[in-house]
């Protein structure tokens, strides 16, 4: 368990030791924990130092939010734009504090996530091409105040996007507008629609560790 950083984390250490191994971070969704993609890290290329940290809003006990979501007939329905911005400076900080616990390397640090944790990873990422090489967004969107900042100059990061056609909490159709947007300014995403609900199943695994290799 990580320590001595403002947001608790779980960590696994990359095989073969290496010095300066990239870095994967790991968000999850709203309503779970630290704990919940450990277990993909584990499933995962092993050449990386992977952290999974925990959102730093509480809900019930060991359920954690990075930021309120109202939730209408299943689906998410609305949000404040100043809980996402505090939740992005708070990984903002959170990678700089890694810096002086992890020897990871700087120029290879990717940022991904699941549902709440994918849509973070999207924005933030889509924001701060310098702070990371690549995005990658299990379930997730982008959300209109990001889309409203990019243009034909915008270079983000190499990302992937997996979503399922049957998922009925960020429907697929969020996923085909996030990349419409990157193909509108010249970016096109490595992009799957698998057929599975909310989740992440054995194909989108084989296809993370494709992408990461």
């Amino acid at each position: 368990m990580g320590q001595e950083t403002e947001l608790v984390y779980k960590y696994r250490d990359a095989k073969p030791e290496q010095s300066k191994p990239p870095l994967l971070i790991l968000l999850h969704g709203f309503g779970s924990n630290e704990k919940d993609l450990f277990n993909l890290a584990l499933q995962l290329d092993p050449q990386y130092l992977i952290i999974c940290p925990r959102a730093p809003l509480s809900r019930t006990t060991g359920s954690y939010k990075w930021y309120d979501i109202t939730i209408n007939q299943g689906q998410i329905s609305s949000y404040e734009p100043s809980d996402v911005k505090k939740a992005e400076e708070a990984i903002e900080k959170f990678i700089s504090q890694l810096k002086r616990k992890h020897d990871f390397d700087t120029n290879r640090v990717i940022i991904g996530g699941f549902s709440q944790g994918a849509i973070l990873s999207l924005n933030l990422g889509m924001k701060r091409p310098d702070l990371f090489s690549g995005i990658m967004a299990l379930s997730g969107r982008l959300l209109k105040e990001t889309v409203r900042q990019l243009s034909s100059e915008s270079n983000p990061p190499k990302t992937l996007i997996v979503h399922g056609t049957e998922d009925y909490i960020i429907p697929i159709d969020q996923a085909r507008f996030t990349k419409s947007i990157f193909d509108e300014i010249g970016e096109s995403p490595e992009y799957f629609e698998l057929k599975m609900g909310h989740e992440i199943n054995k194909d989108a695994i084989e296809i993370i560790n494709k992408w990461l290799q």
